[in-house]
């Protein structure tokens, strides 16, 4: 072969041939394997490029609990997914069967009877979520034993955990003995606190761990009074509830709670136990969001109060009005 023919064939040339519309590429040298696959590598991404969907209008946020993008324009009017209401807490460790949401004030209402045993301490688990600064969490008192009798050695009982202005406010109460004992602020955040009360026997201390913090307190009916001697447990029948009480004749009174509880547990023979519930009237399983899904404070914040229906923050946006809807200066 000649050498002219030789250079011909071996070098790396580049021939173009239109027909049709269709440029045919001719590659003669072994380096125009790699240069083949690079081109097809560009033409693959660039169709995967292409293959994105577009970016929806308005504001576009992923749910981390459900994964679905919610998606809300600059200024809509939408009430049509109000009711939907969805669940806040997916940890798997909370299910719905230990996890309640108390949306209806003076009706939302758990209670159980413990089996306790003569001078067993008692202990009691929960965390709860809310909005509101006030609000009955747990309270135990004696079937029977209602303050509004004297004939009995035993005439008045409470045991209680309350959110009051903001803190947990936790005390006992046993005939003309009273102590109690608060700790945290700014409670009704709408976060998760964790709160564990025990009533600790032999040394005759209230003692609350709530989010980790311990705090302590004498109980004056068991260091001074006889309160070892009057709350023989196995003649007794305690009853906890959750929420509220239905008790009229008490010396302390509460308002209902509003917001999630979940987790509750007590401390029987066995160890600590989930409650099986005598009555469960006006709660709905899981902790739900009535936010998600709506869209009826258009621009504003949709906050979730936890009972039927939201409140909407406008601030920061150019609108007004109970769901953000008027315009700022048709507002005036």
């Amino acid at each position: 072969m000649a050498l002219k023919d030789y250079r011909r064939f071996s070098s790396l040339g580049w021939r173009f041939h239109r027909s049709n519309h269709v440029v045919r590429i001719f590659l003669d040298s072994t380096a125009s394997y790699f240069l083949q696959i690079a081109i097809l590598s560009f033409f693959t991404l660039s169709c995967q490029v292409s293959a994105q969907p577009d970016q929806p209008y308005g504001d576009a946020s992923r749910d981390s609990n459900t994964g679905l993008t919610n998606h809300r324009p600059p200024h809509q009017n939408d009430a049509q997914n109000h009711a939907r209401l969805v669940h806040l807490d997916k940890n798997t460790d909370y299910d719905q069967e230990s996890t309640w949401t108390f949306s209806n004030p003076g009706i939302s209402y758990m209670d159980f009877s413990p089996k306790l045993r003569k001078g067993q301490d008692q202990h009691f688990r929960l965390s709860f979520r809310t909005q509101r600064a006030n609000g009955l969490l747990l309270h135990q008192h004696v079937v029977g034993v209602d303050g509004t009798g004297t004939s009995s050695v035993l005439f008045r009982y409470q045991l209680f955990m309350e959110l009051r202005q903001g803190s947990l406010r936790v005390g006992i109460i046993v005939n003309q003995y009273q102590d109690f004992l608060t700790t945290g602020k700014a409670l009704n955040n709408d976060a998760w606190h964790s709160v564990h009360l025990v009533v600790d026997v032999d040394p005759g201390q209230l003692q609350v761990t709530l989010d980790g913090k311990i705090t302590k307190e004498t109980i004056k009916a068991y260091t001074w009074g006889n309160a070892a001697e009057l709350l023989v447990w196995n003649d007794l029948t305690p009853v906890v509830t959750l929420g509220d009480t239905r008790l009229k004749s008490i010396p302390v009174r509460f308002e209902p709670f509003v917001g999630c509880l979940r987790n509750v547990q007590y401390t029987e023979s066995e160890g600590y136990l989930h409650p099986k519930f005598n009555v469960t009237e006006g709660v709905t399983p899981g902790c739900l969001d009535r936010c998600l899904g709506d869209r009826s404070c258009g621009p504003g914040r949709c906050i979730n109060l936890y009972t039927p229906g939201v409140l909407c923050d406008c601030h920061g946006t150019n609108f007004e009005g109970p769901r953000c809807d008027l315009e700022g200066e048709r507002a005036q």
